[in-house]
């Protein structure tokens, strides 16, 4: 794995452990739910896909056991992993079709005294919940609850999946000039929902910044495999939309935000020998480090990915919890700066590598603004027109 810009996919206990305060602040509160003197007990409750999913609830379980390996405590859930007694962390998936309010419900009447959801399809079932149980902590991973302040007992954390997607558009605009003034690139998205428009902002506008072919209208391909959740695990669909934008289109490297699903997307392109792009966690080392042979060779057809860190906000907001360091309610916000996105490059020719880490600091610095949204992107791809 090639260390970019200084900033590498998490691999160690001792990256996480420097985190400090980069993500944003704790406050010391005493109580019954602080403290070491009392067992903490932490619930992680995913989206559809679970832990296989490729994406961030795959990230927030390697959180998880990180967190366990390093303060001895017990992962439960699709597997039971002991590192120790002092705390547990229980991992549950919400199946299709699933009342998320009885699953968070259930979190917290068991006794969990942290609670995280991750995805943005939380977000009404968590506030509600939240007021249930106001001695609970909850953690919001992608998701928004309006009018929070420092003492609500939720603490809502977003990302800027944007910049990580300006490098992927980036790494694809570099790729398709190898393919010649007409290539195209594509973005395969799993629910159609304002997260996954983030990533498509900044990946257009990236893809345009290193290739002035991709500033014509049409260059770039994008499709949501559906509204709802089920979008997630629909590999079918993806394969299908990924073989039919290549061949029709001419898509030369997509670009993989569709969760679960994206099995699929990378299932395709590699039969079709078209690069894939990951979002969310290293997806070659994901796929490299999978048992069945079939799935470590789609490695190969992953040249690089962006991160998103969400294990290191579990460790981070787990591990303060443990020490009795309460995490304040209200939002947190991360990107490359703070070390909450990311990005390896594994699969790329060193020179791309090297333009990505100068995009990289001069989206540090504020020399570039990467767009947030589909209409700022269109004003950005303008203005290099």
């Amino acid at each position: 794995m090639k260390r970019i810009g200084g900033v590498l996919a998490l691999a160690s206990l001792a990256a996480l452990a420097v985190l400090g305060a980069s993500c944003g602040p704790a406050s010391r509160e005493d109580g019954p739910e602080a403290g070491p003197e009392r067992m903490l007990r932490i619930g992680i409750v995913m989206e559809t896909g679970g832990v296989s999913d490729m994406s961030i609830n795959r990230s927030a379980r390697e959180g998880a056991l990180l967190l366990a390996t390093e303060w001895k405590g017990r992962v439960e859930g699709e597997t039971d992993e002991r590192f120790g007694d002092e705390f547990t962390i229980r991992l549950t998936e919400t199946p299709e079709g699933s009342d998320r309010r009885a699953v968070l419900r259930a979190m917290a009447q068991e006794g969990r005294n942290l609670v995280f959801a991750v995805g943005f399809l939380f977000s009404d079932s968590l506030m509600s919940v939240a007021r249930e149980f106001p001695g609970i902590r909850f953690v919001l991973i992608d998701g928004f609850v309006p009018d929070l302040t420092a003492a609500s007992n939720i603490t809502c954390v977003s990302f800027s999946e944007h910049e990580g997607a300006f490098l992927m558009g980036a790494a694809a605009g570099l790729i398709s000039l190898d393919a010649g003034r007409e290539a195209k690139v594509g973005f395969i998205g799993g629910m159609d929902m304002p997260v996954a428009h983030r990533y498509l902002a900044g990946f257009m506008a990236g893809a345009a910044w290193t290739n002035p072919e991709l500033r014509l209208r049409g260059r770039l391909t994008w499709a949501f495999l559906g509204r709802g959740s089920a979008a997630f695990a629909n590999t079918n669909q993806a394969a299908y939309y990924t073989t039919s934008l290549a061949q029709k289109a001419g898509i030369k490297v997509f670009f993989n935000v569709a969760g679960a699903a994206g099995a699929g997307v990378v299932e395709a392109a590699s039969r079709l020998g078209i690069p894939v792009l990951g979002a969310d966690v290293d997806l070659a080392a994901a796929y490299a480090a999978d048992p069945d042979p079939a799935r470590q060779a789609l490695a190969a057809s992953v040249p690089a990915s962006m991160v998103k860190h969400v294990d290191r906000m579990v460790y981070r907001i787990g591990r303060d919890a443990f020490l009795g360091v309460v995490a304040e309610g209200g939002y947190r916000k991360a990107g490359i700066a703070q070390e909450g996105i990311s990005w390896v490059a594994s699969g790329l020719p060193e020179a791309y590598a090297d333009a990505l880490r100068d995009i990289s600091v001069r989206i540090v610095s504020g020399e570039i603004v990467v767009p947030p949204d589909e209409v700022a992107a269109e004003e950005f791809i303008d203005g290099l027109r």
